[in-house]
């Protein structure tokens, strides 16, 4: 199996709390619909109650296709990492796993920096 590992940093003028509940809110899904020959993802949004260690979803492909998300580890304002697995779709057969996982922490002076690891 082949991984490929993408890392990306940034910091940015924000309370800690207001950064990390931006990204955890936000579904990262999407990143789906603009990549060719999938369809889009269908909407979706993380719940409150489905941000702890554990707590799964199912989503759909605009082509009836599916996944599961996973969230595997969650600590408020500090960090959050989620599993993408169970593809159905055969584009995407080629793919067992997606993982990232989002760090924030303090800069000092009102900058927060954050890093996600894919």
């Amino acid at each position: 199996m082949n991984t490929v590992k993408i890392n990306a940093a940034a910091a940015v003028n924000a309370s800690v709390s207001k950064l990390f509940r931006t990204i955890v809110d936000k579904d990262l899904l999407e990143v789906f619909n603009d990549m060719l020959l999938i369809a889009g993802c269908g909407p979706g949004s993380v719940t409150e109650a489905c941000r702890q260690p554990g707590c799964q979803r199912i989503f759909f492909f605009d082509d009836c296709n599916s996944a599961r998300q996973k969230f595997v580890s969650y600590l408020p304002d500090r960090s959050f990492s989620i599993r993408l697995d169970n593809f159905t779709s055969k584009r995407l057969g080629m793919l067992s796993r997606v993982e990232y996982k989002y760090r924030f922490f303090d800069l000092g002076n009102g900058r927060i920096g954050y890093c996600c690891d894919l």
